[in-house]
């Protein structure tokens, strides 16, 4: 194998941001996400996204709860 020297890593695409309005929620907004009991996906983009921002210096925070029929996640924070 060769080794290469200096190639860039591309940047990967924050799909997170165009599938959750994460970044457009104030404190006590919320929003429901259809699906099966164990589907926390939703969740689980809450806690990146979120620490994406606290690396950014700015303090969000996200509850989400399993409910009939889905998840849904406020922003408490």
């Amino acid at each position: 194998m060769k080794i290469e020297k200096n190639i860039p890593i591309p940047a990967i695409e924050k799909k997170i941001m165009r599938k959750y309005p994460f970044g457009e929620m104030d404190v006590g907004d919320s929003f429901f996400v259809h699906g099966e009991k164990g589907d926390d996906r939703a969740a689980i983009a809450a806690r990146k996204y979120a620490h994406d921002q606290k690396v950014k210096g700015i303090h969000r925070r996200y509850v989400s709860r399993a409910m009939p029929g889905g998840f849904r996640i406020w922003r408490v924070e």
